[in-house]
């Protein structure tokens, strides 16, 4: 049975339809054995059905021009790699940048957005998508960790010796877990919380140092910082006010 780690990059293209007809026939034998690469799919599939159901009333009829051309570019990107051999899909990864890019196309206002490869709005971009597919697939999965499991996976996949907010519960935090994720320039740390019920995601970026600000897209706050050579970024769906005071907490104690 192949493994985990070389059907991984194939499972967002097996749910959207893109995969040649072998790398199908490699992931349906993987999941029918494997339970977590098949609640992987369930969730993948879950994202993609509320994404398609929700896409009349999200309509952005007045995205810009070159936004337009963008989104198109990356879309026809994909398009060329659905077509390529075997080994060119092993080597895929599925950036959240595309992800982003649809959002920005459908998600109302889109419009006000003028922004650059690179650019702090654009990494804002990708994390929020991220954030948004992260804890839609954790509805599903259901998955909950342990402060100790999520330092565990910070210094295995990451070697940084994460030191989590202590008593978190005094920020109205819930720990969800971690996980690593994906974004235009390489791996990045997940870690997952919940503030009142609100879906909360800090980040880290390795290796970067961006300014300190505040961002707004996709109707979320993203608070972004840098500390000893690593960015952070933490995004929430609430009022600024609230994220200051998260992001004050967790600037004192995440290390």
């Amino acid at each position: 049975m192949p493994s985990c780690a070389s059907v991984e990059p194939l499972i967002t293209p097996f749910v959207d339809g893109q995969l040649p007809a072998i790398d199908v026939q490699t992931v349906e034998a993987h999941i029918r054995l494997c339970a977590a690469c098949r609640s992987r799919v369930v969730a993948e599939r879950s994202v993609s059905e509320l994404l398609h159901a929700r896409r009349p009333e999200l309509c952005g009829e007045h995205a810009p021009s070159a936004l337009r051309a963008r989104c198109r570019s990356h879309r026809n990107q994909a398009g060329v790699m659905a077509f390529g051999s075997r080994s060119r899909w092993r080597a895929m990864r599925v950036s959240p940048l595309t992800m982003a890019a649809g959002f920005l196309l459908v998600v109302a206002g889109a419009a006000s957005y003028r922004v650059t490869v690179g650019s702090t709005q654009v990494i804002a971009a990708e994390l929020t998508a991220d954030h948004l597919k992260c804890f839609m697939m954790n509805a599903v999965l259901g998955t909950h960790e342990t402060t100790e499991g999520v330092h565990s996976e910070m210094e295995s996949g990451f070697g940084w010796d994460a030191h989590l907010p202590e008593h978190p519960e005094r920020a109205d935090l819930e720990l969800v877990g971690s996980r690593p994720c994906l974004y235009e320039r390489g791996k990045i740390a997940h870690i997952m919380y919940r503030h009142h019920g609100v879906a909360v995601s800090v980040y880290m970026l390795p290796g970067t140092e961006r300014a300190e600000e505040f961002k707004r897209i996709f109707g979320h706050e993203a608070a972004i910082w840098s500390d000893m050579h690593r960015t952070f970024v933490l995004i929430a769906r609430a009022p600024r006010a609230e994220v200051e005071q998260m992001v004050t907490f967790v600037q004192a104690s995440l290390r």
